[in-house]
């Protein structure tokens, strides 16, 4: 069986897009008046008429691994409900032109076929791959006032990157927080160093056995260390004894107990 042809396809690809563009423009619509109901429940005094202040993540994910990838995809994700609030495509490439390429070439012909096409084209960004988070961000927080909101605070991964480029906007101030389970992983992620460091260098901290940093041991000590940090937010006192005494529990023996600073 043949496949369809160019155009056919076009048309029902345009046709799903156009469906997909109004279903989700529903589900916004209907994701922001939940944000506000809540906010409304968590702050009775707040105006949810106006422009409220959110805490929200963002993170962007590509096509493909690696420096090359074409596409991006960027969520505003807002953190008590964990409903998407926006999202934004990034894409430096575009099917439609390049088989109108293939077809009239570089002329006059492709010419006329794009000014007719541009309006439509899938292409919105010039710039590399590692870029497009950033310019999902600039597009997100550039037009979060129009659905009433400001994404005042970051919920981070750790990467700065977009956040200051968010701050060098100048729309309104965002604070960063970071997020405690990337805190978290950071500790397993120096360990694991740590251990592969000492092993070039001769000292055996890895491998198995009693008294070995295995990979079960980092992970539990990167647990237990994201585990104190949670349970002690308001006491940064309090936050650094529980991290000291995971790292006394973990050097622990019955011959050698350390119960005590």
């Amino acid at each position: 069986m043949p496949p369809i042809h160019f155009t056919t396809y076009s048309s029902r690809v345009s046709a799903i897009s156009l469906g997909s563009e109004q279903l989700s423009s529903g589900y916004f619509s209907e994701a922001g008046c939940i944000v506000r109901k809540v906010q409304k429940e968590l702050n009775p005094d707040i105006n949810i008429e106006g422009v409220i202040d959110l805490a929200v993540s963002f993170d962007a994910s590509w096509l493909t691994k690696g420096h090359s990838s074409m596409y991006a995809v960027a969520f505003i994700i807002e953190v008590i409900t964990g409903l998407v609030l926006d999202f934004h495509v990034v894409s430096t490439f575009c099917h439609a032109c390049s088989f109108a390429k293939t077809k009239y070439g570089s002329g006059i012909e492709f010419e006329e076929w794009y000014l007719k096409h541009k309006p439509h084209c899938n292409i919105n960004f010039s710039g590399s791959s590692n870029a497009m988070e950033v310019e999902a961000a600039k597009v997100l927080w550039s037009r979060s006032l129009d659905s009433g909101f400001r994404y005042s605070t970051l919920i981070s991964d750790g990467d700065s990157k977009s956040y200051d480029h968010i701050n060098n906007l100048k729309l309104y101030n965002v604070e960063k927080q970071e997020c405690i389970n990337h805190v978290a992983k950071r500790m397993g992620t120096a360990l694991r160093k740590l251990a592969k460091d000492g092993k070039k260098l001769g000292v055996v901290l890895g491998g198995k056995g009693q008294g070995k940093l295995t990979q079960t041991t980092i992970n539990k000590l990167t647990i237990y260390y994201g585990k104190a940090i949670r349970e002690n937010l308001d006491n940064l006192d309090a936050m650094r004894d529980a991290v000291y005494a995971n790292f006394l529990h973990a050097l622990s023996t019955e011959s050698v107990p350390h119960h005590n600073r």
